[in-house]
């Protein structure tokens, strides 16, 4: 696979890992452990995205810090900061899953079916075919309004990237 590819990914997983050291603190004590294991899974991915780039030939262009998409100030925005992100992730995944083959393309998939399991989890409405919007400008797709776990007027306003460094 290119470096380019491996690039995005370690790129959008960094900033899952970033969000998720936001977001987790702001989290209700009960769903800690829940937003520190997709912090870890989203590091493993990264680190394993990295390792990929580095036997290319290349190496990981990773910022460390980012700007949120929007502010974070309690667990309602916690929980629609992590759909987002994971939403975000499945969008890049099932977009460079069909120029793959083989292991790397079910890699892939099942990484784009986890980060999906996981923006359910954190509120985000289940999608039959997940990654094909786009969470900034589909208002009808976002993190439930308000009596869902994710709470908050559905998806973040912004520029379409997940959040930027």
């Amino acid at each position: 696979m290119s470096p380019e590819l491996w690039q995005q990914v370690a790129a959008g997983e960094d900033a899952a890992v970033y969000a998720y050291g936001v977001l987790v603190p702001r989290l209700p004590a009960a769903e800690r452990n829940r937003g520190i294991d997709a912090q870890v899974a989203h590091s493993r991915a990264r680190d394993a995205a990295v390792a990929e780039l580095a036997a290319g030939g290349g190496e990981a262009v990773l910022p460390g810090a980012f700007e949120l998409p929007f502010a974070v100030d309690g667990a309602t925005d916690a929980r629609r900061l992590a759909a987002y992100c994971e939403n975000r992730l499945v969008n890049i995944y099932c977009t460079l899953s069909p120029e793959q083959t083989g292991p790397d393309r079910r890699q892939f998939v099942e990484a784009a079916r986890e980060c999906g399991v996981r923006a359910v989890g954190w509120g985000q409405l289940p999608e039959a075919f997940p990654g094909t919007t786009d969470p900034t400008t589909d208002t009808d797709r976002g993190p439930a309004d308000g009596d869902g776990p994710a709470g908050g007027d559905g998806p973040a306003g912004g520029d379409g990237a997940m959040i930027q460094p």
